[in-house]
C-alpha cells in the first residue's frame, strides 16, 4: 500500500526506479481531493466525522490541501461516509475519485523519454 501511506517522495521514488532512473525530483504528482468532492457533493465536515465515528478534528486533518498519512481503514471508512452522504444523482466516489495522480507536461516527456529507453 505505498501509494497511500507513503508519503509523496515515497511514491516518486518507486516510479523513479521503475523508470531506470535514480534522481528523485521534487513533484506534487498527487492530487488530494477531499475538499473539492465535500464542497461540491455539500458535505459538511461535522456529518463526515459523525459518520466516521472520529473526532471533527480528525476530518480538519484530513482536509488538507496535500495528501495527510491515510491507512487502509481510514481510507475505507473515508469513502463509504462520502458515498452515503453525498448527493443522490452524483457517481460513485472511488479511491480514483479522491486521490488523482497527474504529471507536468515536462513530467510527462521524462516518462516517455524513459519508457522509450527501455528493451
Amino acid at each position: 500500500m505505498t501509494l497511500i501511506s507513503g508519503g509523496k517522495d515515497d511514491i516518486w521514488r518507486v516510479l523513479c526506479i521503475r523508470l531506470g532512473e535514480s534522481k528523485i525530483v521534487d513533484s506534487d504528482v498527487i492530487t488530494w481531493k477531499l475538499i473539492e468532492i465535500m464542497d461540491r457533493e455539500g458535505i459538511k465536515p461535522g456529518d463526515l466525522a459523525e459518520l466516521m465515528d472520529v473526532h471533527p478534528r480528525q476530518v480538519t486533518r484530513l482536509r488538507k490541501v496535500t495528501m495527510p498519512g491515510v491507512d487502509q481503514e481510514k481510507l475505507g471508512k473515508l469513502l463509504l461516509s462520502l458515498n452515503i452522504l453525498k448527493r443522490p444523482e452524483s457517481p460513485l466516489i472511488t479511491a480514483d475519485t479522491l486521490i488523482v495522480f497527474s504529471l507536468t507536461p515536462d513530467e510527462l516527456k521524462r516518462f516517455e523519454a524513459a519508457q522509450r529507453k527501455k528493451p
